[in-house]
């Protein structure tokens, strides 16, 4: 340990505070605007929201306030026995009985580093973790705070917080990037082939009389979102991309017509998913075949819940897929089934993913974007959740042959290929940040520990 370190009980640098659930039979205490926070809800080290919320009623009633930086830290629950789940409160948040609040006294430490600390002190934690008897872990309040956490001056403290945060806003800046690509790809397949606004604008102008170059304009205007002025602007300063919007409004249809699936453009067709796709469940053994390359080196591994980690095969027992280099995997778990990866793989003779996923592979290379639209749409994701089976809780599962089965609106070839070339570049982009976010927490999974012992000295670089 450098010098000017110094050692302290973790409870005397902190306060510590337990939480609670309001009544679930009292719906006045429900549904609010409040987070909730559970351990469902404490993915990542920073929370802000829940998918369960409570009132001001429900706070008051059963549940206890958790101030904005404060540290939220997961003492009960059977994810304990794998992972120690802890963040910072970005708002006043609540939180339930397996959750402790711990407030730091900032004349001693400051929420991030005690945040960081918890984090580069995991293994420890997970030592700590007692079986509770029922398959629950839990972590004993007072052997935690008396916990020895060693401190450095403040402008060490700073210093090192502002290392290891700024890889971690840089994490969360990709999630919010790959968050908006992602919409905004979903958003173009829901205009063009769900609610099909470009082939409606061409009907109701062609409806009040107009001539078929103004419904193809109009066409233009509900695929770009620029009205007549900025067309204008878009033919005389971008020549080449107004001819290509130009050519995808021509292909979308003037008419409407009857299908199994209701209303549809004139000329597309209602057909199976397996005409896009194929359900693939290639297995591989990694421990069973000592010969197999993955083996013997780190491969991308997937899971419903985490982009690729990086594993090694010799260690992974249980039966896995082989993972397509053009792929698109989606959760099988309900409701999960919005968890759709890109998988962006160079050799699948060294990739692998969980069971628990639904592997669809395009017969045709061109059509992957297509078919990642096809499955993150509603329609779709309907005919998942309605081929559903089994019990209650993490038991429910989809059917992979009733949803590679389901029927879909299949348009023309041009406006797959337009779609899919679109689609395509933002999934790219989505893959490439998710695979800089492993990299960029390696690095800071490396740092953690040697920057919180000290074994990195910073006292040089750091302000007065």
């Amino acid at each position: 340990m450098n010098r000017n370190w110094t050692e302290h009980r973790l409870g005397d640098v902190t306060t510590w505070s337990s939480g609670g659930t309001p009544s679930k039979k009292n719906e006045a205490y429900w549904n609010g605007d409040i987070p909730w926070i559970s351990a469902s809800s404490m993915a990542g080290n920073r929370y802000s929201d829940s998918a369960n919320k409570i009132t001001l009623a429900g706070l008051k009633a059963g549940s206890k306030e958790a101030k904005k930086d404060s540290i939220l830290l997961l003492v009960r629950g059977s994810i304990l026995h794998q992972k120690i789940p802890v963040g910072i409160a970005e708002k006043d948040v609540s939180f339930n009985q397996d959750v402790k609040c711990l407030v730091a006294d900032e004349t001693q430490i400051e929420p991030w580093f005690l945040l960081f600390w918890f984090m580069a002190n995991e293994r420890k934690l997970l030592n700590m973790v007692e079986s509770t008897g029922i398959g629950a872990g839990k972590l004993d309040t007072k052997q935690l705070q008396n916990l020895i956490i060693k401190l450095p001056e403040k402008a060490i403290r700073k210093k090192i917080t502002s290392v290891l945060k700024a890889l971690d806003d840089k994490t969360i800046l990709n999630n919010q990037i790959n968050k908006t690509l992602e919409e905004m790809a979903q958003a173009i397949f829901k205009s063009w082939f769900v609610d099909f606004e470009p082939t409606k604008a061409k009907i109701k102008i062609l409806e009040a009389g107009g001539t078929e170059g103004e419904a193809e304009r109009a066409a233009m205007t509900a695929i770009s979102g620029k009205d007549s002025a900025a067309l204008d602007a878009m033919a005389d300063d971008q020549p080449g991309a107004y001819a290509n919007l130009q050519a995808t409004a021509k292909l979308f249809p003037a008419a409407l017509t009857e299908s199994d699936l209701g209303t549809i453009p004139e000329g597309w067709n209602v057909g199976s998913f397996t005409e896009l796709a194929k359900l693939d469940t290639t297995s591989v053994q990694p421990k069973s075949n000592p010969n197999q390359v993955w083996d013997h080196y780190s491969i991308p591994a997937y899971d419903a819940a985490h982009y690729p980690v990086q594993d090694t095969g010799s260690s992974i027992k249980s039966g896995k897929y082989r993972v397509h280099e053009l792929s698109v995997l989606v959760s099988k778990l309900n409701p999960q089934f919005k968890r759709i990866w890109w998988p962006k793989v160079s050799n699948p003779d060294t990739a692998i993913c969980s069971t628990e996923f639904m592997q669809f592979v395009p017969l045709k290379q061109e059509d992957r974007g297509f078919v990642h639209g096809v499955i993150s749409s509603e329609p779709f994701q309907e005919n998942i959740r309605q081929s559903v089976t089994g019990s209650t809780g993490s038991r429910q599962r989809a059917q992979p042959p009733q949803v590679a089965s389901s029927e879909i609106i299949i348009p023309s070839r041009d406006l797959i290929n337009i779609f899919s070339s679109i689609s395509t570049s933002y999934l790219t982009m989505i893959a490439e940040n998710l695979e800089q976010n492993q990299a960029l927490s390696n690095t800071r999974d490396t740092l953690l520990p040697k920057l919180m012992s000290g074994e990195i000295d910073l006292e040089g670089l750091a302000d007065d």
